[in-house]
């Protein structure tokens, strides 16, 4: 820190920055930890996919988690409580963002300030969280309409791509499509955000 103000770029051009530049936008936040635009985007994006997902598509998702065994009275039920899930999936679509970024960030709080005694603000950690959450934002507008098109909501860009004709009841399918592209990408980011918050 030399002593001049450091000008925040604007939310498209922090939004280029987290993909391209993300070293140079994350000394900017540690400067100026701003948070709520960005934070609208992971919110607006939820609430579209919500919109996207069909009821019947939705129907199906959930009636598939249902155990094969399942008596007709749970069978009634989780029918009845359809409206009530897609109710709590429009819900967390806008509170999800907000409490997933803000544990993230007490998280990493908790390990680098308390525990190895560094200096950072829960608000600079929580602003570094918000922009790298826009990559996953992002990769959710993108998987879209693979979801849509295969008409299965666990549709993702995961490593098991790699591996065609992978068996899905694997343990290895299931290790595979837990890497998704662009979480282990956002982590990434992420991981720089917090080596520039703490030099």
């Amino acid at each position: 820190m030399d002593g001049t103000e450091t000008t925040l770029p604007s939310l498209p051009v922090r939004i280029v920055r987290v993909f391209v530049a993300p070293a140079e936008l994350f000394d900017a936040l540690r400067e100026r930890p701003v948070w709520l635009d960005a934070m609208l985007i992971s919110i607006a994006v939820g609430l579209l996919i919500q919109f996207a997902i069909p009821a019947e598509l939705f129907r199906e998702a959930v009636m598939a988690g249902l155990p094969a065994d399942a008596t007709p009275e749970q069978v009634e039920a989780t029918e009845t409580s359809l409206p009530f899930l897609r109710m709590l999936g429009w819900a967390m679509a806008v509170a999800g963002p907000f409490l997933l970024f803000a544990l993230i960030a007490g998280l990493l709080k908790l390990l680098y300030s308390v525990l190895l005694g560094g200096a950072a603000t829960f608000k600079q950690l929580f602003s570094a969280t918000v922009h790298a959450q826009i990559i996953n934002a992002v990769g959710a507008l993108v998987v879209l309409p693979l979801i849509l098109a295969n008409g299965d909501l666990r549709s993702t860009l995961s490593l098991h791509l790699l591996v065609p004709g992978i068996e899905r009841d694997g343990w290895l399918f299931g290790f595979l499509n837990g890497l998704n592209l662009f979480g282990m990408w956002t982590m990434i980011v992420l991981g720089i955000g917090v080596s520039r918050i703490y030099p």
